[in-house]
């Protein structure tokens, strides 16, 4: 039986998110220690039997925004992975920002083709460890069907202390914005906790958030209610934010 080894690679390599290049090096050993390619199928599919079987559903998200994509070395090969983000409403009945991971640089514009910012879906993924993983079948939504960005619960700024080195969200409205060389990459958030503005960066050339949509942010202004979602860290006393997702609400 002729069997394309790098056909099937495509398709298990979507149900366990790992990168197709290295899913396909995975089967190749097998074949090189000498079984057939069905054979090396048969035997991946073995050791990968608990990732295969996890069962995905249906879910409604909100697409929050995603990371620039960064090159990743698997198996000697040069491949892209990014992380995605989105609003969902778990089965506690509470509001969650999920996380999934994206391999692969043709995958990533083919979903990006398809999602907007701020766009209601209808999806199938597994939920592992508050994460999302193997999403498929992005389908737009009515708005109304998903919780808005406004059910998420922030933390306030005045705790923010209490999680550096986290990732984590906050909501306010912007006090100042922060411009180098013109270009505006940064706000000052507050909200009605007692305590200093908090600074979050968005721009720049170390920004994780991607040209596109930091131009998208540079338009919101002085007043504009925002929600923030980022890396949390400090510096002596001062507290600051590198943001993944800013939404305006």
């Amino acid at each position: 039986m002729d069997i394309d080894i790098s056909k099937y690679a495509e398709e298990f390599a979507l149900l366990v998110e790992r990168p197709v290049e290295k899913v396909e090096a995975e089967i190749e050993k097998f074949v090189e220690d000498g079984f057939s390619n069905l054979g090396a199928i048969a035997q991946w599919k073995t050791a990968n039997k608990m990732q295969l079987a996890n069962t995905r559903k249906e879910y409604l998200v909100r697409f929050m925004g995603y990371e620039e994509p960064r090159t990743v070395n698997v198996q000697g090969e040069d491949t892209q992975v990014a992380d995605f983000f989105f609003v969902a409403e778990g089965d506690d009945k509470m509001v969650h920002i999920r996380k999934s991971a994206m391999w692969n640089e043709e995958r990533i514009n083919d979903i990006l083709d398809v999602l907007t910012v701020g766009s209601a879906y209808r999806v199938k993924a597994s939920l592992t460890d508050e994460a999302f993983s193997r999403m498929t079948s992005f389908e737009e939504i009515d708005d109304d069907m998903v919780v808005g960005f406004d059910a998420l619960e922030p933390l306030a700024v005045s705790s923010l202390s209490e999680y550096v080195n986290t990732n984590d969200m906050i909501r306010g409205a912007i006090g100042k914005t922060i411009e180098i060389g013109g270009i505006t990459v940064g706000f000052e958030i507050s909200d009605v906790s007692p305590s200093p503005p908090v600074t979050v960066w968005f721009g720049g050339t170390r920004s994780r958030i991607p040209l596109d949509i930091q131009n998208d942010i540079s338009d919101f202004g002085i007043g504009d209610e925002v929600i923030v979602y980022g890396y949390i860290s400090q510096s002596d006393s001062n507290v600051k934010i590198n943001a993944v997702s800013i939404v305006r609400v």
